[in-house]
């Protein structure tokens, strides 16, 4: 909601694949500091990121921060009046013929594109020396 766009970005399946493993998020230069550094750290390939307890204890997510006390009538209310707008989704969505993408399809598809040598190699610049 930050950056208005998708943080993995490109039109092959597969590229989008390799910048979700390696953590290659694009951001804004008008971010601050502390917004960039969250959404790296979200976003960090290392099963071993940050937990959702080190998330609410950031000093960026903590910025200006009032807790929502919702009104439990008014929330099951708004719930209950909610009214499905027809052609709002296309209609492969809305009448659920979609066939979704499962991370093995994604897996076996950047397999098929090595192979073929369609998936352009960009080099490793991580553990450059200077």
């Amino acid at each position: 909601m930050l950056t208005v766009y998708l943080p993995f970005d490109d039109r092959n399946l597969a590229l989008i694949y390799q910048k979700i493993c390696k953590g290659d998020v694009r951001m804004h230069k008008w971010m601050t500091p502390g917004a960039q550094s969250l959404i790296k750290r979200i976003l960090d390939p290392n099963p071993k990121r940050i937990t959702m307890a080190d998330i609410k204890v950031d000093e960026w997510f903590k910025q200006d921060y009032t807790l929502a006390k919702p009104n439990e009538d008014e929330v099951l209310s708004i719930q209950e009046n909610r009214v499905h707008t027809p052609g709002l989704l296309p209609s492969n969505l809305s009448d659920q013929s979609h066939s979704p993408i499962s991370e093995n399809n994604v897996i076996a598809i950047e397999m098929c594109l090595r192979l073929n040598g369609d998936v352009a190699q960009q080099p490793d610049y991580s553990r450059s020396v200077r």
